[in-house]
């Protein structure tokens, strides 16, 4: 199998909170002797983000596509808004909320079509230069049409929660 991958990102104001990020993902993979598996995908999107109280806020879109064994498989679009804010000296809290519209490039996947949302609560905080962690909770929902249609399989799990804890350690030079 051969994989590649192609990332590229810009962002005006280097760093600075109130910027424009424009971000994308070029992949490919492909099997040696089959081209059954072969997938690509592509994804672009632009996301501002600016000052806002003791944080920002920030609001996205994007656009991606997929292809398997050289046709056509999903498309989504989406957009996106959040919101991160400072508490005390070194902590952070966050909320963003995305939303995905879902559609069919290819008749065999029509039950894919649809669309999904996802909630994000974050929070975290810096215990010293070298100590760091986060907690993340992500709620998410799709309704797609096998949902309705189909009884005997389903493409995905409707509802997924999840939790993320980090932990980051520094390591002193």
């Amino acid at each position: 199998m051969l994989e590649s991958q192609a990332y590229f990102r810009w962002q005006s104001n280097g760093n600075n909170i109130s910027r424009w990020l424009v971000d994308g993902i070029l992949y490919n993979s492909q099997y040696d002797k089959t081209t059954r598996y072969d997938a690509v995908f592509a994804k672009l999107g632009v996301r501002k983000y600016a000052d806002f109280l003791n944080g920002y806020w920030f609001a996205g879109a994007y656009i991606d596509a997929s292809q398997l064994d050289d046709s056509g498989y999903l498309q989504n679009v989406s957009g996106e808004m959040g919101l991160v804010q400072r508490y005390g000296r070194l902590g952070h809290w966050g909320i963003a909320y995305r939303y995905r519209d879902i559609e069919s490039l290819n008749s065999l996947y029509d039950p894919n079509t649809g669309h999904g949302e996802q909630i994000k609560l974050t929070i975290g905080s810096h215990i010293n230069s070298y100590h760091s962690w986060e907690l993340n909770y992500r709620y998410e929902h799709d309704q797609r049409q096998d949902s309705k249609t189909l009884f005997s399989y389903r493409s995905f799990s409707p509802d997924r929660q999840s939790l993320l804890a980090t932990w980051l350690y520094r390591k002193q030079q």
